[in-house]
């Protein structure tokens, strides 16, 4: 016989607590039945209020084959659910477990936490099986009721139905256990998770942290958010900030009372304010913490040095340096490098030459990162052959390149356009047994589409494919990029749709990208489509994506579209700059707007957005196209004071009026003028 949307193949645990079937499940105690038999502890359940009504919505029902009206949008109060619950089990087909957990779900987030089990042994009772949705629900329940005991026997019978917990599973028991206040059994659990590797996520940690915070083990709580930074888990966000803020007021309650702040708890709270970019705090915590007579150590400094640099600060970062140095405290590797990482991304060269040759003085030695931050800049600053030569260095001391290595020497040749020399890289890194990853194909494809070669990109697309790798946003960006540029915008949109059924969420660069090039290509309805689509998908829209969609509406003529357009990025909140006002500039005096695109150009000037040689040119050949000589030398004048030159295409237009011979001696004589300058 067919079921549709249900399994019936075995025997399905209940809700209720049996002790004499207790099961260990990494370290802890689960005691609920997997029987599917009903216990006469039924009836110690607690009952909930029956308020708030839940809604069965109507196309959860239809999609379900609820053929009767009567269930059709069903407003239902708790003591209605058991009931109906009843007629819905009765129901030929029966409605999938997805159904039912939506159902189940509405309960829950009503807090009809006691319905909710109730309900549940009703299914299991009917052989019904649940799915991990389910049990995750049924555990919200029991924590909800402060039954976290209860709860880890539903954690149980996950594992016994052959189930992977997920996030959602270990941060409901997690919540379970802080909520009743019991932070040592949470710690415990969260141990466990992280040794045993189950998921987690940044909810988890949020979870463990607000605990810890509640009970003022504020130290503990911000050295959690340090070991999610460092593993990367989560970005911080408004409960981060609440945390921190927490924090300090446990902080300065501490101070109240005369209990002095140990270095830990400096050091955490530095940590968090500089983490959130909070640099006031931060430093005045790192001022404050001296003059109680504590002295910073080599942890403390590391982290202001880090934050500093981060920020952009490296002269600050610097002085923190000699600092460091002044007290006694000798450097670590991670010093160096968080400051060599500084230096280099500011283009600071011979300080970050200095450091490096200094390291040796401190009694420190380069490591692989060191090489790898030395290296990654050199690049950047197309310097790829003196990167080369530093890993020759490297291998000539002992220090084994890594994949990060090589990723950044491929990349530094890519970014030449010398694609030879990257694949030489390439084929190296493999026969010193490192593997390619995305990031090596995503360099090695943003090079070819550079170089407009973008046959051996999609080459190296297959062989991504090949490895099993999956192309991340930036792979897919440069490859719609190459392909728009070579005028395939088809097979870019193909691309584009591709990375969404995979999983990867296009950013504002792929939007802009594919955009350009189907204006470029005179499909603006299509481009206008995935406009709509950015404003829909919960992305910001910025002012590139504003510029590229006016620069299309202009090429098709549609200006009034485009004025229509211009107007409403103020109302986004946004404003226009300089290559956005150039682009209305130009297509206005192109649709022969002369006198708007004066005024504009004015007031842009009035505004502070200085123009710039591309606004300079485009107004000059306006002026001369429409026979406003004097204007234009007017404007060119001003052009060369601001340190321009007129282009090729301005110098086009000046001669042919020159040739034409319909100027005045006047005119003549000032625009024959720019043609010699042009030409010295």
């Amino acid at each position: 016989m067919k079921i549709s949307g249900l399994w019936r193949r075995r025997t399905v645990p209940d809700a209720i607590p049996k002790s004499q079937n207790q099961n260990k499940i990494g370290g802890f105690s689960c005691g609920l039945s997997i029987s599917g038999h009903r216990t006469s502890s039924s009836s110690a359940f607690i009952k909930q209020p029956s308020g708030n009504p839940v809604q069965l919505s109507d196309n959860l029902l239809r999609d379900d084959g609820w053929k009767s009206s009567r269930f059709s949008s069903v407003v239902f109060r708790a003591e209605d659910a058991l009931p109906l619950f009843d007629q819905l089990l009765q129901m030929q087909p029966l409605p999938s477990i997805m159904a039912i957990n939506q159902h189940l779900g509405s309960l829950a987030k009503a807090k009809h936490f006691s319905t909710v089990i109730s309900l549940y042994r009703k299914m299991v009772s009917s052989r019904i099986q649940p799915d991990r949705c389910t049990l995750n629900i049924l555990l919200n329940c029991f924590c909800g009721l402060g039954l976290t005991d209860f709860g880890f026997s539903g954690f149980g019978i996950i594992m016994k139905l052959g189930y992977r917990p997920n996030a959602v599973t270990m941060n409901t028991l997690l919540k379970g256990f802080c909520v009743v206040g019991k932070i040592a059994e949470a710690k415990e659990f969260f141990r466990k998770v992280c040794r045993e590797g189950y998921p987690c996520d940044e909810v988890t940690y949020r979870t463990i942290m607000n605990g810890l915070c509640k009970m003022k083990n504020t130290d503990e709580a911000l050295a959690m958010l340090r070991e999610v930074d460092h593993n990367g888990l989560c970005k911080p966000d408004v409960k981060m900030k609440g945390l921190v803020n927490k924090a300090l007021e446990l902080f300065s309650e501490m101070s109240g009372k005369h209990i002095s702040p140990d270095i830990v708890t400096y050091t955490s709270l530095i940590y968090a304010f500089s983490h959130l970019g909070r640099w006031k705090e931060a430093a005045s915590l790192f001022d404050n913490m001296m003059e109680c007579g504590l002295s910073p150590n080599v942890i403390t400094f590391n982290i202001m040095i880090d934050a500093l640099c981060k920020d952009g600060r490296t002269t600050k970062a610097l002085s923190m340096f000699d600092l460091l140095l002044q007290r006694g405290q000798k450097p670590d590797i991670i010093t160096v490098n968080s400051l060599l990482h500084g230096l280099c991304n500011s283009g600071q060269w011979k300080e970050a030459t200095e450091l490096f040759d200094k390291m040796m003085e401190y009694g420190l030695s380069p490591n692989v990162i060191t090489f790898n931050v030395m290296i990654d800049a050199y690049c950047k600053e197309g310097m790829a052959k003196k990167s080369h030569e530093l890993i020759d260095f490297m291998v000539q001391i002992g220090i084994e390149p890594d994949t990060i290595t090589y990723n950044a020497l491929i990349d530094g040749y890519c970014l030449l356009g010398q694609m030879d020399e990257a694949m030489k890289v390439f084929a190296t890194m493999q026969d010193q047994g490192h593997e390619p990853n995305v990031i090596t194909y995503s360099a090695l494809i943003n090079g070819y589409c550079k170089s407009r070669m973008i046959n051996q990109a999609l080459c190296l697309l297959k062989e991504m494919r090949h490895r099993k790798l999956i192309p991340n946003t930036i792979t897919y960006n440069s490859l719609i990029c190459g392909l728009c540029q070579a005028g395939c915008v088809v097979f870019a949109q193909e691309l584009f749709n591709e990375m969404q059924v995979l999983g990867e969420k296009p950013d504002l660069f792929t939007y802009s990208i594919l955009m350009d090039g189907l204006c470029r290509n005179k499909c603006v309805d299509e481009a206008m489509k995935l406009f709509h689509e950015i404003e829909c998908s919960g992305l910001d829209l910025n002012i590139v994506i504003f510029s590229v969609l006016l620069d299309g509406l202009f090429r098709v003529h549609r200006v009034e579209d485009a004025k229509k357009l211009f107007s409403t990025i103020f109302e986004k909140g946004l404003e226009p700059n300089v290559i956005t006002l150039t682009i209305m500039i130009k297509g206005l005096l192109k649709e022969g707007f002369l006198v708007e695109a004066e005024d504009l150009f004015m007031e842009m000037k009035e505004k502070g957005f200085f123009p710039n040689d591309v606004t300079f040119n485009v107004m000059v050949r306006g002026y001369l196209l429409n026979d406003e000589v004097h204007k234009s030398v007017l404007l060119l004048d001003e052009l060369l004071h601001s340190g321009f030159l007129p282009d090729a295409k301005t110098i086009s237009v000046i001669v042919d009026l020159l040739a034409s011979g319909g100027l005045d001696l006047k005119c003549l004589k000032a625009l024959g003028r720019y043609v010699e300058n042009k030409n010295e």
